[in-house]
């Protein structure tokens, strides 16, 4: 049986791909991973049997979609290709516009011989011919997961839809009874880190303004900048800040996590959109957090708000109400991080649970029978 993961980024920003791929190990599958440098500057490596098929062409998240037209068609034509030439008899892909692109090949020639890994609301909902196209794109997928629950309610309800999780299940477990070491009495400042792509909604313009400003915090950033214009807009914001508290520290590898996630005392996992916004998501760094053993700040309208909150794994905050700064500083200096680790422990565990069920779906579709093509 051959298999193809297809993703429309660079593998370093896709660790959930490799979560597939490490699940079809010893699965007997051949496995072909698809996926699109944007830039082409270095990227991650995976220690795989799998043949990897990079397609190269420029394309910043920043640019209008028009402008982003062409390279996606250009994509589609790579995909075409390399499902073509390789003859793989099943799909998995990520992102909806990833399906979007392809949806005549997967609803005709893979009809129910595809597994939609769909992890993002996005632009895309808003315009009613993708949003009936998202909806087919359900219909004929063998399984839809969801990375969050919070995204049950824009996809139809008779879906086949299923929830997976964005974690290294092996880190995971590898967690399961670790006790962080911690400094006695907490004082002085608070390290926040945020990781991941620094993009637009990584932190708003306001709230990282307000942590510039307030010299009880340092707020660290670690991962690449995958919209240019975002940061020209941080560096100008930043220019009369008094204080040097905001820092850019680059692009990372998966195995420096741990090293930069030990020295952080909280975790910024509040992505905010304007007034009025909900937020469906569950990003990795709610994992991150159970992991490295780290409370997490999310924002309080959003699935992973409602989450956090009541399993207390960390505060949940409006970023653009007054104080909120001081409601970050008050949790971090009397949060019981003993009774914090063990409530990590608890959701790692049932987590650890899910995430094997998701494995056991994953190798029972790709070594299931091929159905027919619905073309005849």
């Amino acid at each position: 049986m051959k298999i193809a993961l297809i993703g429309p980024s660079k593998l370093r920003y896709m660790p959930y791909m490799k979560h597939y791929l490490d699940m079809l190990e010893g699965s007997g599958c051949a496995v072909h991973v698809v996926y699109w440098d944007r830039d082409g500057k270095p990227d991650e490596k995976w220690d795989s049997d799998a043949v990897f098929h990079p397609f190269r062409e420029d394309m910043d998240d920043g640019w209008p979609h028009r402008k982003k037209a062409i390279p996606f068609l250009g994509f589609r034509r790579h995909v075409v290709r390399v499902l073509k030439e390789t003859g793989c008899d099943k799909v998995v892909f990520f992102q909806t516009v990833t399906g979007l692109c392809v949806a005549d090949l997967l609803v005709g020639r893979y009809s129910e011989n595809y597994i939609y890994d769909y992890r993002d609301v996005g632009w895309t909902y808003k315009v009613p011919l993708f949003r009936r196209m998202t909806a087919k794109l359900v219909a004929h997928s063998a399984i839809t997961f969801v990375s969050s629950d919070g995204y049950r309610d824009y996809l139809p309800p008779n879906g086949n839809i299923a929830r997976i999780h964005n974690v290294d299940g092996r880190q995971l477990r590898e967690s399961l009874g670790w006790k962080r070491e911690r400094a006695g009495v907490r004082g002085g400042v608070c390290k926040v880190a945020f990781w991941g792509n620094v993009r637009n909604g990584a932190i708003n313009d306001d709230a990282l303004a307000a942590f510039a400003a307030d010299e009880r915090f340092e707020f660290h950033f670690y991962g690449a900048v995958t919209e240019t214009k975002y940061l020209d807009r941080v560096e100008r914001l930043l220019s009369g800040s008094k204080r040097e508290n905001v820092f850019f520290h680059g692009p990372y590898s998966a195995d420096e996590r741990q090293g930069f996630a030990e020295e952080s005392d909280l975790l910024w996992n509040c992505y905010y959109f304007g007034k009025g916004s909900y937020n469906p998501a569950v990003s990795n760094k709610y994992y991150d957090g159970l992991v490295f053993r780290i409370p997490q700040i999310v924002f309080s309208n959003s699935f992973s708000g409602r989450e956090v909150t009541e399993k207390g794994l960390g505060i949940s905050i409006d970023p653009s109400s007054d104080g909120f700064l001081d409601e970050i500083y008050d949790y971090w200096k009397s949060v019981d991080m003993e009774r914090f680790d063990e409530v990590a422990e608890a959701e790692a565990r049932s987590l650890c649970s899910e995430v094997s069920d998701a494995r056991r779906r994953i190798v029972e579709f790709a070594s299931s029978q091929v159905l027919p093509d619905v073309r005849g």
